[in-house]
């Protein structure tokens, strides 16, 4: 089917059948953009929960060497004392 007729007009089939094409273009368009947005929604969120992890973990990790060093401590004061006592009772035998 010729795009003009004999006066190099346009016919209205044919304006119909190429807004036909373009709106079947711009349904296909519409579900890609529709999809694409469904998926970045998820990726968002899934990326606000690994935020929220990694903050919870540095929390934890923080907490972790905080008991740690007390332990340290309290091990370093235990070695001290036992060697003090150690040494007394070395002493204490002569």
């Amino acid at each position: 089917m010729p795009d003009t007729d004999n006066n190099g007009r346009v016919t209205l089939a044919v304006l119909a059948s190429k807004l036909d094409d373009m709106t079947r273009q711009l349904d296909k368009i519409e579900r890609i953009v529709t999809t694409d947005h469904d998926c970045l929604t998820s990726v968002v969120k899934r990326n606000e929960n690994a935020d929220k992890d990694i903050a919870q973990h540095e929390a934890d990790i923080e907490d972790l060497k905080k008991s740690s060093n007390t332990w340290n401590g309290i091990n370093t004061a235990l070695a001290i004392l036992g060697t003090m006592f150690a040494s007394w009772l070395g002493l204490r035998g002569d």
